[in-house]
């Protein structure tokens, strides 16, 4: 039998480096579930066989649709290409030792011998879907950013996706129209070569309504003139971006580098390296950084009523003016000019727009009409203001709201910069109206601000419909508990606030569950998963945090709690939880196993909570189920006393 003996070495470098990591002084084991996880640093250890691999590889040119911003976009002052993706994907390039070089790709449909002539090593934001993941024409990583995409329509619009609908697509990807299709088989989809052109379809009724990424049109429908156009719902099509290595098979020494496997192995192994906590991180920095700043079209947009009207009596005034010049005195000029500020302030009275006035020349404010009609109440005050109370009194700003409002409000005019913002104010009944607030300045030839505009867009439903889809995307869909992810993010919140409070965190576990299942069918078994998920409500406070990790095992963090509560509760929790299932026929008998620990013995790091209370429930599962363990200091468990 031959030996080939550049595997071996490899084999052996590979258990080297593997025992060396083991050792090492920096690495922090975990039981988790029964397995044993080693967390080590962020850094990807290559064996030589990669690290000459990646040499050879050299500097890698990655292509990228620059039309999503923030995921991709091309800086108009810099020329280079930023977003989301690109940040993410320099973590990658640090930690498996590849270069990253971006180049924009241009919109519309390209073929591989356009990506060749471009030097395209690799694509960016290939969509990781069902029809790519099955082509054998495509090589895909692991998805590097997980993102939704969303469907808009008209405000006039009724979204139901039974019914026959046309869909507005940005030209580009070969798979999207598939993938539309195998969620919503009764649309159509119809293709444009720019994403404006895709909301102009929508906003002119030649579609029904367009599908887009989650954070690019949250930026977009920020500008004015698509005031008309909404969220109507999550388009139950993910939008998970993958690394596509380019596999041109013309037999290149370079393009056969590039259809190695290892190098999709390499990338994966960088994906897997980044944690939520860093891609979350990126994601606010850039949809912050990256937030639709307003321009003199958008001006236009908001007042080209008022501009129409005010230039039609402008025009009459002018005439007016020219003629009392011929034909009267010159102290009738006062008269006439006393007459074109009467009318200018019954615009602002009698248009139908959310408008504000404040007349730094006469210290005074002045609201329109519409205003007082949406809030019930209207803002007669001089200016300036005597005081921050003063400020936050006379406009009704919701009492959450106070710092931001104040922040924003007065340093548009003392910065004299034009500003737009989100603030709740009140209505004359006392209900909070989410609003965005648009704040122009207006300034005369030596720069001094002589009037303030501001123009006040109603968007309580669009915030509303927001915070129920986020709030959905952190339920459990049997239960409606937290999911995992939404229970760690409120936990972490909690333990970094809270020191000063002793909490409890513990693992419930169903018995028997399995065979609820395999007996007596997975409909009843949802409903054991239901019963205990009832249970936990019931037992537990609404202050507690209460989630469902998978399957049958769910996660509680109790705060504010003494030991004496808590084995009551936990004696009450045992025995509420041993159910009877049945269908008529055949029986199953359930009950929990849990685990539990507290702050006083773990501390307050959610990682160390979990993992002591999950080893809890291990040693619970392993003395004969239906009771619980207690975790103490030194890795002792101590059960439960009888009542």
């Amino acid at each position: 039998m031959k030996v080939n003996m550049r595997k071996l070495i490899c084999l052996a470098e590979m258990i080297l480096i593997l025992i060396v990591t083991l050792l090492s002084s920096e690495t922090t084991y975990y039981v988790w579930g029964g397995t044993q996880i080693g967390e080590t640093r962020n850094e990807i250890v290559l064996t030589e066989e990669e690290k000459a691999y990646v040499e050879q590889l050299g500097e890698l040119t990655i292509g990228c649709a620059v039309n999503i911003d923030p995921v991709f976009y091309l800086d108009e002052e810099t020329g280079e290409i930023g977003g989301i993706s690109k940040d993410i994907l320099e973590l990658v390039a640090q930690r498996t030792g590849l270069q990253f070089r971006y180049e924009a790709l241009p919109s519309g449909n390209i073929t591989y011998e356009e990506l060749k002539e471009l030097g395209i090593d690799m694509i960016a934001g290939v969509e990781y879907n069902s029809v790519n993941a099955h082509a054998s024409q495509i090589a895909l990583t692991d998805p590097y950013f997980v993102a939704k995409k969303v469907i808009v329509c008209h405000k006039d619009t009724e979204f139901k996706p039974t019914k026959e609908m046309t869909l507005a697509v940005l030209s580009g990807s070969m798979t999207i129209e598939a993938v539309i299709l195998e969620a919503y088989p009764s649309f159509q989809v119809i293709f444009y070569d720019s994403i404006e052109d895709v909301m102009e379809a929508v906003l002119d009724g030649m579609a029904d309504g367009m599908i887009w990424n989650q954070y690019s049109i949250e930026r977009l429908l920020h500008k004015p003139s698509y005031e008309n156009l909404r969220v109507v719902a999550a388009a139950g099509i993910g939008d998970s971006h993958s690394l596509s290595p380019m596999i041109y098979g013309d037999g290149e020494e370079r393009h056969e580098l590039l259809a190695d496997p290892m190098l999709c192995q390499i990338l994966n192994r960088g994906i897997a390296s980044l944690n939520e906590e860093e891609v979350s991180l990126i994601i606010i920095e850039q949809t912050s950084a990256r937030g639709y700043k307003h321009d003199f079209s958008d001006f236009l947009y908001l007042y080209r009523y008022v501009f129409l009207i005010s230039g039609v009596s402008i025009l009459i005034i002018g005439v007016m003016l020219f003629y009392s010049i011929r034909m009267k005195m010159k102290n009738h000029d006062l008269v006439l000019l006393r007459e074109e500020e009467r009318k200018h302030h019954l615009l602002i009275e009698k248009t139908d727009q959310l408008v504000y006035e404040i007349d730094l020349l006469k210290s005074e404010i002045h609201t329109s009409e519409a205003f007082a009609r949406k809030f019930g109440w209207a803002i007669k005050h001089p200016y300036p203001f005597a005081d921050k109370e003063d400020v936050l009194k006379t406009w009704r700003v919701h009492p959450e709201d106070h710092e931001f409002f104040y922040r924003s409000f007065q340093e548009s005019i003392q910065e004299k910069k034009d500003i737009s913002f989100e603030v709740r104010l009140l209505r004359e009944d006392g209900r909070g109206l989410w609003c965005h607030i648009s704040q122009f300045i207006m300034q005369d030839s030596a720069g001094n601000v002589y009037q303030v505009l501001g123009l006040i867009r109603d968007i309580d439903r669009e915030m509303s419909e927001k915070q129920r889809l986020a709030e959905e995307a952190q339920r459990d869909a049997l239960t409606g508990l937290y999911n995992k992810e939404a229970f760690r993010q409120e936990s972490i919140r909690y333990l970094r606030k809270c020191k000063d409070e002793t909490c409890a965190v513990l693992f419930v576990d169903m018995d028997n569950f399995k065979e609820v299942n395999d007996t007596l069918g997975h409909m009843m078994g949802d409903q054991a998963i239901i019963a205990v998920s009832d249970t936990l409500k019931h037992v537990f406070a609404k202050s507690d945090i209460v989630g469902r990790f998978g399957g049958d095992e769910f996660c509680v963090l109790m705060k504010d709690v003494d030991e004496q509560t808590i084995e009551i509760k936990m004696h009450w929790l045992l025995e509420q939880l041993r159910f009877t299932h049945t269908n008529g026929e055949e029986s199953v008998s359930t009950s929990a196993s849990i685990g539990i620990t507290t702050s006083t013995v773990s501390g307050y790091q959610l990682g160390i909570l979990l993992e002591h209370a999950d080893a809890a429930l291990y040693a619970a599962k392993e003395h004969g189920k239906n009771r619980c363990k207690f975790y103490r200091k030194g890795g002792e468990f101590e059960r439960l006393q009888e009542a």
